[in-house]
């Protein structure tokens, strides 16, 4: 059998570097390299990954980013402004031993960028420019209101429609004296139906094609009537799809066995 000699002593532990979407991120220290520009320039050469994203950028926790910083001259400020998001209080000039910032975490917001070169197919490579650098739990705080206030503009919305079919419903019991029938069927509008039709409709069942006219405030009720979830998916927002997934469940016993969900 051959023998494969190896040494991974100096394996990195990542993947393949990722150009991010625009955004604000949180990311964490890896590991960081001297090095030279094109022009013989002294540079940082930074590895940073993905702990944290905005809404829609979550598909890149965990991914790898590399930045070239300059370590002097008017350019160096990026370079400065990462070593004052890491905690670090650098000289005007001088040398700092970066191992006791690893694993610690800055934030940024990330502006997508084309450069000059363009890769094998002669598409423009585009590279991630971190703005706005600042400690990572700063990031978080902003991260998680962003988060908090979508949360609660959904709430306030759903809310708002629910008061609006309540309203609704109050007229019409009110008109109950006057006709019944109408207001548990408006469709219908049948005014010449006896006392037994307009029993059986008041006592008529919800059907899946009654579903299928709802909005989600009316098939929230529906939900809290028979006791089934409310709750949005977790990372996601209740629509009227989940809710009318979720109602449907309550026709699986009277359908045909093989019959397709209607939704």
């Amino acid at each position: 059998m051959p023998t494969i000699a190896y040494d991974f002593n100096e394996a990195g532990d990542f993947a393949d570097f990722i150009v991010l979407e625009a955004g604000n991120y949180v990311f964490k220290f890896k590991g960081a390299e001297p090095g030279k520009s094109k022009a013989g320039n002294p540079k940082a050469v930074v590895d940073l990954v993905v702990s944290a994203a905005s809404p829609g950028n979550a598909w890149a926790i965990g991914g790898l980013v590399r930045q070239h910083w300059a370590t002097k001259g008017g350019s160096s400020g990026k370079f400065r402004d990462f070593l004052a998001a890491l905690g670090a209080t650098p000289k005007e000039k001088g040398s700092l031993k970066l191992e006791k910032f690893f694993e610690k975490e800055i934030g940024a917001r990330v502006i997508k960028t084309p450069g000059d070169e363009t890769d094998a197919e002669g598409q423009t490579v585009w590279f991630n420019d971190l703005r706005g650098m600042m400690p990572g739990d700063q990031m978080r705080k902003i991260l998680g209101a962003s988060e908090e206030e979508d949360d609660e503009e959904y709430e306030e919305e759903e809310e708002e429609e629910i008061e609006d079919d309540d309203e609704e419903e109050e007229v019409e019991e009110g008109e109950e004296d006057e006709d019944e029938e109408d207001e548990e069927d408006e469709e219908e509008e049948e005014s010449d139906e006896d006392e037994e039709e307009e029993d059986d409709d008041e006592e008529e069942e919800l059907t899946l094609e009654d579903l299928k006219s709802m909005k989600l405030p009316e098939l929230i009720e529906v939900a809290k009537v028979n006791d089934v979830s409310t709750r949005a998916p977790k990372g996601k927002k209740l629509t009227v799809g989940i809710m009318r997934s979720r109602l449907a469940k309550l026709f699986e016993d009277e359908e045909d066995e093989g019959e397709e969900d209607p939704f």
